[in-house]
C-alpha cells in the first residue's frame, strides 16, 4: 500500500475511534482528587520477561532479576494528554502498554507522545496493522 493512502486510512480509523482531547478535564479532575493514578492503567511500563536485560528500554544489566526494570525506566510512563476514546479501541491501546482510564464518565487514553497528527503514533499504526 503507497504511504500515503496507508496514512488516509489511519487518519479516518483515528478520526472513528478518538472522540475528543479533554486534557484540562482529566488533569483538573486528577488534581482535585476525583481520580487517581491508581485508577490509570498501565501508568508504569508494562514488565517483560529478559532476564539480565530491562523490560523497558532493553539495556543489559547482569544484575537485573526476571521482570525488572533498569533505574531510568521504573518511573510512570509521561502523559502529554487525555483523549476520550471508544471502548473498544482502548482495549486495544491497553493491550499494547498505552495508559487507560476508565471509569462511569468515560474511558480516556493517556498518549505519552505530541507533537504530531494521532494517526502518526507508532502505537496506531501496530493496531491498524493487527486489524489488517
Amino acid at each position: 500500500m503507497e504511504n500515503n493512502q496507508k496514512q488516509n486510512r489511519l487518519h479516518a480509523f483515528v478520526e472513528q475511534e478518538v472522540i475528543t482531547n479533554q486534557s484540562m478535564l482529566v488533569e483538573w479532575l486528577l488534581d482535585n482528587g476525583q481520580f487517581v493514578n491508581d485508577d490509570i492503567e498501565n501508568l508504569y511500563p508494562q514488565i517483560g520477561l529478559n532476564t539480565g536485560r530491562c523490560c523497558e528500554c532493553g539495556g543489559e544489566d547482569r544484575e537485573l532479576d526476571e521482570d525488572e526494570m533498569c533505574a531510568d525506566c521504573q518511573g510512570p510512563q509521561e502523559i502529554f494528554e487525555w483523549w476520550l476514546v471508544t471502548s473498544w479501541f482502548a482495549e486495544k491501546l491497553k493491550k499494547h502498554g498505552e495508559p487507560i482510564l476508565t471509569n462511569d464518565y468515560g474511558t480516556w487514553w493517556g498518549r505519552t507522545c505530541t507533537g504530531q497528527a494521532i494517526y502518526l503514533d507508532g502505537v496506531i499504526e501496530m493496531i491498524y496493522d493487527h486489524l489488517q
